[in-house]
């Protein structure tokens, strides 16, 4: 939606869509320049009164490339918790979700370790991984959980994880753990067959139930449980079953949000067919 919302906002001189890293350094670079600026991709703007539209901004490749932000952070370091970037992209196709279906990338192992090194050493305790799903491959995720669980025993970890994906190594690499190690954010978001099948969820309710039992059974795992309500063809009938359905596992917390129907977004595009409303503004409930 970046043509009308440059020309709502007069004081915008150009927006990019996708990662800013490069796009942002090749702006800076141009910023005297009108005919390069426009050449930039991911650079949308209005010049001269036509819109004009560069696409998606190239991905940065490797991650890597992108300097650490960490070392320089100011001491004491005032938040309760960081985030840390592992991975940018999700391999799944969910319609609500800005991520859906692009290319997943990697921070490699070792870049990763310094960062943490980074972290401990501002004293900070908590890390929240921005991984979209942290379990999408086990070749990734064991050996993520092995150096956040042995190389680093005074940090708190809180995941992002798919309960559908569950797997008996997973389950193994959490019990060695601590208590209190690990903070899991579980997407459920539904549990109705139908509006999975409308949203494009690579899942079952079944199959997401049964994960959960599993890592409920881990007694040293903190467990967060995540629904939406308003989703495409869900009732509010529905919303209830599923908040009983889910007290009976016993989940730490269950977080119950309005969907957001964010703009560039597959369901964003179908607000029409499926009759949703939502605020045009953030975070557009």
């Amino acid at each position: 939606d970046n043509r009308a919302f440059l020309a709502a906002e007069p004081a915008v001189d150009l927006v990019v869509r996708g990662e800013g890293e490069g796009a942002f350094t090749a702006i800076l670079s141009h910023a005297d320049d009108a005919v390069a600026l426009g050449r930039i991709p991911g650079v949308c703007r209005l010049a001269n009164g036509v819109y004009e539209d560069n696409g998606i901004a190239t991905p940065i490749e490797p991650l890597d490339a992108i300097p650490s932000s960490y070392a320089g952070l100011p001491t004491p370091f005032k938040r309760p918790f960081i985030l840390l970037e592992t991975t940018r992209g999700c391999a799944n196709a969910c319609s609500f979700c800005t991520s859906a279906g692009t290319p997943v990338r990697s921070f490699s192992m070792e870049r990763i370790r310094s960062d943490l090194r980074s972290i401990r050493e501002l004293g900070i305790h908590d890390v929240r991984v921005a991984d979209r799903t942290f379990n999408d491959r086990s070749a990734r995720c064991l050996p993520l959980l092995r150096l956040f669980r042995d190389e680093f025993p005074e940090l708190r970890f809180h995941l992002e994880m798919d309960p559908a994906r569950v797997t008996p190594a997973l389950l193994r690499e959490f019990e060695a753990a601590a208590p209190g190690r690990f903070h899991l954010e579980v997407g459920v978001q539904s549990l109705s067959a139908q509006v999975l099948r409308n949203l494009g969820r690579q899942t079952t309710a079944a199959r997401t139930l049964n994960g959960l039992r599993a890592l409920r059974a881990i007694r040293n795992l903190q467990l967060h449980v995540d629904l939406i309500a308003g989703l495409p063809g869900g009732t509010l009938q529905q919303v209830w079953s599923d908040l009983l359905t889910l007290s009976t596992l016993g989940p730490d917390e269950i977080q119950l949000e309005l969907l957001k129907l964010l703009p560039g977004t597959r369901l964003a595009a179908e607000a029409r067919n499926w009759g949703m409303v939502a605020a045009p503004e953030p975070p557009y409930e």
